[in-house]
């Protein structure tokens, strides 16, 4: 086996490393070549060492993405081994030796003929005649294409970063199948040549129904030959997913440690845009450190509380809120600030242990004066009067970064309210009033304060982690029916390392720890082989052989060897097994897709993790191969709560909700919304719930444009304007007539993610339209194109710069079909509020807004123009842009459709690909394209069942 250099000076706990990935064939067309690399050379055979030392006289750059190592120069490349004016040849050709359609094939080519291929194309490029360029490949289109399309996309000028004289065939260079795509989809749809220049509808035709022929064979060969779908890694959140359940801690953070996703139109496991470095295999030891560490319990069960805090306690935020923090004799009483929208809170600190917790607090409303001036703690006489609240208010439980998990309405009689959560540990909690009204800066003086609402905690505790059996589940899946003993010098055993509880940065702990505790096992051959093959099997999704678990329990036998206990052992090799090719890549063959391959598709698609036991029983079986068990065991998922995974994952992944924190509004332009945490969570979560709701009825697509409903709280209801909402949780409501709102385009989440924080932009807006919902992004903007400055003066409106901008003709063109629907959605503010003007900061009718003692004002500025024409129709609002759009629902469909093939399979639709969407959109169509019916459609298709 291949070993890192010794120079490396790795402790055997650490030596999961890039060599030892590559020795277990994480890459394998080019497994001893980036051995090399790394400095393991000595006992290579001579012929193999001339190479490396080849290589590193050019001076490669390497770069792993998928199973294809792309190799680039670095300019220091001496120039007997490649001449400058060769270098482009060398470098193409050694690219397509190591090409994974050319050498890899996944096992086919052992390593010596993937060594016969590089040696030649190192030894022989400079020989090697250039790959044949379009005008040799296409010959009978050469002069149309010369005088039609390379004026503006040559070697002179490349009009939309496109070049077109040196493209390479598919068969000479298969990198170029995309290009050729994207200029079959350009000239198919008459977008390209341009108007003087157009081909003529027969030279259309002919070039089209060459082209596509072309692609779909080049698609037929590509799945013969490596599948499909290249070797692709688990995404963050798959990686996640799979470690809570394989450690049972659904609460786990470990996708904060992984490398992070590519990003292809807001998709995160394209699997040929994936990139494997060395760097990035730390920080998959480091996310395998943590989860562990996380799981094992070696010490005596936790005190379960419950603890209680006294409201002295909970006033821990005075400093920051000192007179919404109010204590009255034995009461915490909250008070919202002036023209503040983030409520106050109370603060407490959760016990260090992950797990579930159960958190009750008991509270009433009230009511109580305010005054700008007042003692934050009052004592002896000196005690203000609370008064008897006159409604109900909702407060929200959640963490200091944003995060609810809970919200309840207070009611004016004094009441116990209770909630149980998974808590990562160490999580400051607060108790939050996330709906006390907005005020203005007029504070209570006089004989007649003004007597506001407010919130009054009387304590509140906390019990937990509630465990039923210990140890927990998490630590069972490492050590079994081990015992746990606590460790002394008597013992005879060897001492364990200090246990690190917790999911964050691991710390420093001292020596001096009182108590140790150790897994005690008799029998450290038999036990640890026993425990790792339970643990791979799992983890691998699929039976493990001998040999495999021989080569783990080396490890373990290894560190006994050294002086280790046996958990620390053992942890060694579980670290390995988490940063194992077999774990964090999905494995599949070329062809029809096993039983076990297929579950293993299947779990990463509706549950974004591991099979479980049912489905990995029908894969071993091969049962799941048969297309009526297939989707009966699709339908049992989709109504599993672990479905919520995916749905949200995909919801994330498709609107961009991701980005829902990326921007703030302008305090002075909108400082009702000034840390208005709940409601940025109330927004997302309506999008979220919304969706769920669209899969879990099958409702048809025209619901992402327009629905008489909407799932709202009091919080968003109040936001919208929509009267007869109460409470903190969301709820299903029907709209009233003529709302603005309704589906997806026009919730607050979407207006808020396609905006920034100081004003609106309808390119941005249509831009995120035509890509994640009619599913035709426009092409990027030249380099020269510039931008839309925000005017918060309100001298002029975007619109009127938006028509100067497009007197510019490189412009014009794609504003054209850009600009109108984000015209449609200037009816709402950065945040999704309703408006009919803008706002600004010094010209306007009117003021609208003075915030309190900042003494600055908000000025209602020019009239928002919301009209524009599209698909050849004029609309004047959203009410009608909305009714245009709902005409597009195939298009939208089938934008979906393409989202959810990348979704299930980790590859984008190829050329071959459309012809099987097209058909399942005409078998949908009659149904209005239900959500859930898209899903389960994907499993019928060759895509899902092939690799």
């Amino acid at each position: 086996m291949l070993r890192s250099p010794e120079s490396s000076g790795r402790k055997v706990e650490e030596a999961v490393s890039l060599p030892y990935l590559i020795a277990e064939g994480v890459i394998r067309s080019s497994a001893v070549l980036q051995a090399w690399l790394v400095g393991a050379e000595s006992a290579q055979p001579l012929a193999m060492r001339r190479l490396h030392s080849l290589l590193r006289q050019a001076r490669l750059d390497m770069v792993i993405r998928g199973p294809t190592l792309e190799v680039s120069w670095r300019l220091s490349c001496k120039r007997s081994i490649c001449p400058a004016g060769e270098r482009d040849v060398f470098n193409k050709r050694l690219s397509l030796a190591l090409d994974d359609s050319k050498c890899c094939g996944y096992m086919k080519h052992g390593k010596r003929s993937i060594f016969l291929i590089a040696t030649a194309a190192l030894l022989l490029g400079r020989h090697v005649p250039a790959s044949a360029s379009w005008d040799s490949w296409v010959p009978e289109f050469a002069s149309m294409i010369e005088e039609s399309c390379l004026d503006c996309h040559d070697d002179l000028e490349q009009k939309g970063n496109f070049r077109l004289d040196n493209l390479a065939p598919m068969s000479t260079d298969p990198s170029k199948a995309k290009i050729w795509l994207h200029v079959y989809d350009r000239v198919s749809k008459g977008e390209m040549p341009p108007k003087k220049r157009r081909f003529s509808q027969e030279d259309r035709d002919r070039f089209t129904e060459f082209l596509g022929g072309a692609l779909e064979d080049f698609d037929s060969a590509r799945e013969r030959s490596v599948g499909r779908v290249v070797f692709r890694r688990l995404s963050s959140s798959e990686y996640e997913n799979a470690v809570r359940d394989l450690l049972h801690l659904p609460g786990l953070t470990a996708a904060q440690y992984t490398p992070a996703d590519p990003n292809y139109h807001g998709l995160d496991n394209v699997a040929d845009k994936q990139e494997l470095a060395y760097s990035q295999i730390a920080l998959y030891l480091e996310a395998a450190e943590a989860s562990l560490q996380a799981a094992v319990a070696l010490r005596p069960k936790p005190d379960v509380g419950p603890i209680r805090y006294a409201p002295r306690e909970l006033r821990a935020h005075r400093k920051a809120y000192r007179n919404a923090h109010t204590l009255v004799g034995d009461e915490l009483v909250l008070i919202k600030e002036p023209m503040k929208s983030q409520g106050p809170w109370g603060l407490f600190t959760a016990p260090e242990e992950p797990g579930y917790y159960k958190i009750r607090f008991r509270a009433r409303t009230g009511r109580m004066a305010y005054s700008a001036f007042a003692e934050a703690e009052h004592v002896g006489d000196d005690v203000p009067k609370i008064f008897p609240g006159e409604k109900k208010q909702t407060v929200a439980l959640g963490v200091t970064l944003g995060r609810f998990f809970d919200s309840f309405n207070v009611t004016p009689e004094s009441d116990t309210y209770e909630s149980t959560v998974w808590l990562h540990g160490n999580e400051r909690l607060r108790i939050h009033c996330a709906d006390l009204p907005l005020r203005s800066a007029r504070f209570a003086s006089g004989k007649n304060p003004e007597i506001w609402d407010a919130l009054v905690i009387e304590w509140a505790e906390i019990e937990g982690p509630l465990i039923e059996d210990w140890p927990p589940k998490g630590h069972r899946a490492l050590f079994g029916d081990l015992p746990i003993e606590r460790w002394s010098e008597k013992s005879g055993r060897l001492k364990p390392r200090p246990n690190l509880v917790g999911t964050g940065k691991i710390r420093e702990v001292s020596e001096s720890v009182e108590e140790l505790y150790y897994a005690r096992s008799e029998n450290p051959a038999r036990d640890s082989r026993r425990l790792l093959r339970n643990f791979m099997e799992r983890a691998y999704r699929r039976p493990v052989r001998n040999g495999e678990v021989t080569v783990m329990q080396k490890r373990v036998l290894a560190g006994l060897e050294q002086g280790l206990c046996f958990q620390d052992a053992m942890l060694i090799a579980y670290k390995a097994i988490l940063c194992s090719p077999d774990f964090l890549f999905v494995r599949e063959k070329p062809g029809k897709l096993s039983g076990l391959e297929l579950a293993t598709r299947l779990s990463l698609y509706l549950w974004r993790s591991l099979p479980d036991e049912r489905l990995s029983k029908l894969g071993r079986s091969g049962a799941l191969t048969k297309s009526d068990v297939l989707r009966a065991e699709a339908v049992r998922m989709l109504d599993d709560p672990r479905a919520d995974r995916f749905i949200d994952d995909f919801t994330n992944q498709w609107l961009g909700l991701d980005d829902i924190y990326s921007t703030t509004p302008d305090k002075r332009l909108y400082p009702e919304y000034d840390e208005d945490s709940f409601l940025v969570e109330s927004m997302v979560w309506e999008t979220r719930i919304f969706v769920r709701e669209m899969i879990r009825s099958d409702l048809p697509i025209g619901n992402v444009i327009d629905s008489d409903f909407a799932f709202l709280n009091e919080r968003l209801a109040r936001h919208y304007g929509i009267d007869g909402v109460s409470g903190g949780d969301l709820q299903k409501v029907a709209l009233p007539a003529n709302s603005p709102r309704g589906g997806i385009l026009t919730q607050a989440s979407i207006l808020k993610v396609s905006a920034d924080g100081f004003t609106t932009s309808p390119v941005k807006r249509g831009v995120w339209v035509l890509e994640r919902i009619v599913g035709e992004p426009p092409p990027a903007p030249p380099p020269d194109a510039g931008g839309i400055e925000p005017d918060t003066r309100g001298a002029t409106t975007v619109r009127e710069q938006l028509i100067k901008h497009r007197r510019n003709e490189s412009c014009a063109s794609c504003h054209q079909g850009i600009d109108p629907p984000g015209f449609a959605l200037e009816s709402f503010d950065v945040m999704g509020g309703y408006r009919t003007r803008y706002r600004s900061l010094e010209n306007g009718d009117k003021e609208i807004l003075r915030r309190g003692p900042l003494q600055y004002k908000i000025i209602e500025g020019q009239p928002v123009d919301p009209s524009g024409e599209v698909l050849d129709a004029s609309f004047s609002d959203i009410q009608d842009f909305k009714k245009l759009l709902a005409k597009e629902d195939r298009k939208i469909a089938r934008n979906i459709l393409n989202r959810l093939l990348v979704h299930s399979t980790g590859a984008v639709a190829t050329y071959s690909d459309r012809q099987v969407i097209e058909q399942l959109l005409d078998a949908n169509e009659a149904s209005g394209y239900g959500l859930r019916s898209l899903i389960l459609s994907i499993l019928e298709t060759p895509m899902f069942l092939r690799k």
